[in-house]
């Protein structure tokens, strides 16, 4: 189904749900419009770039009925939930602190004007966001442009990590936030911060999150720490140039018995993608094109000189 010519998903009766996969600009549209035409939908994350646009996705949930999951994929793995669910038993102590870390933003400098590629519509991916023209750099490093995405790996990664530290300590939002950053070697990754480091607070815990160059606890390239009195932690993190398919966690804690002792748990990618089909009931998927005239007034518009 092409909603370019229908301009709506309503006529869509094979289909159950909405699975919105597209760069970040585009999700708050499509799940409004999900939820208007009666579909059920998941989003990836981050929900929106926007807190503005996330309050209207959730109204319009609301207002229609509908069961709207945001995606982070991470709480369906298996050595995420048996690390919690040992953070969660007590068994190394009180968390006092968390931690989560990557590297920098890695979208470059600069931008270069080209030809829009043959089979791309350029005024449809940008859709509700201001036109601007081609470029390779716009396309496909988007996470860098304000535009389209907001925030750079603190939005992309961070949603991932800093969930699972939220799932950890039992908390869904901090009481006080303090972040400070800049861009000291090879200037500003298109419109985020090379370097970003944040402390939020919250009811008997703190948590920073650490976005530094050659960023490595252990030698692993990305995770999130526990932290627990007397030393002991338990960290869930990949090595340095990998992907979901090395997550391992282990356990420093001393309050754990040689029997009781976690065994390093690690997962495959395979288990990411499960995610998805275990949470969205659809007996017919449909691929479903993005449409700059799905909603009059939300597109892309050419800039006056």
């Amino acid at each position: 189904m092409d909603i370019r010519i229908s301009g709506t998903f309503s006529n869509g009766d094979d289909i159950d749900a909405v699975f919105v996969v597209t760069p970040d600009h585009w999700h708050p549209l499509l799940t409004i419009l999900g939820c208007q035409a009666g579909k059920d939908v998941y989003v990836e994350k981050p929900v929106c770039p926007t807190v503005v646009e996330g309050r209207a996705m959730v109204e319009a949930a609301r207002r229609y009925g509908r069961i709207v999951q945001v995606g982070t994929q991470q709480r369906s793995m298996p050595v995420f939930q048996k690390a919690i669910k040992v953070i969660r038993s007590g068994r190394i102590g009180k968390v006092t602190t968390a931690s989560a870390w990557i590297g920098v933003n890695g979208v470059g400098v600069g931008e270069t004007k080209a030809p829009v590629p043959d089979g791309l519509d350029w005024d449809l991916w940008l859709g509700p966001a201001p036109w601007s023209p081609y470029s390779p750099q716009r396309h496909y490093g988007f996470m860098g442009w304000h535009d389209y995405c907001r925030g750079g790996q603190l939005t992309n990664w961070g949603v991932h990590l800093m969930d699972i530290v939220h799932w950890g300590i039992g908390e869904d939002r901090p009481l006080s936030v303090q972040t400070v950053g800049g861009s000291y070697l090879t200037g500003a990754g298109a419109e985020d911060y090379e370097c970003i480091d944040a402390l939020f607070e919250y009811k008997g815990c703190t948590v920073t999150w650490e976005q530094r160059h050659w960023n490595a606890h252990a030698n692993k390239g990305y995770g999130v720490k526990f932290q627990v009195p007397k030393g002991s932690c338990l960290s869930i993190a990949a090595p340095l140039w990998s992907n979901r398919a090395h997550w391992e966690s282990r356990s420093t804690s001393e309050n754990l018995n040689a029997a009781g002792r976690i065994r390093p748990i690690t997962t495959t990618s395979s288990t990411v993608f499960a995610h998805a089909r275990s949470r969205l009931p659809i007996s017919n998927r449909a691929s479903v094109p993005l449409s700059r005239s799905c909603w009059p007034g939300f597109h892309s518009r050419k800039k006056e000189n």
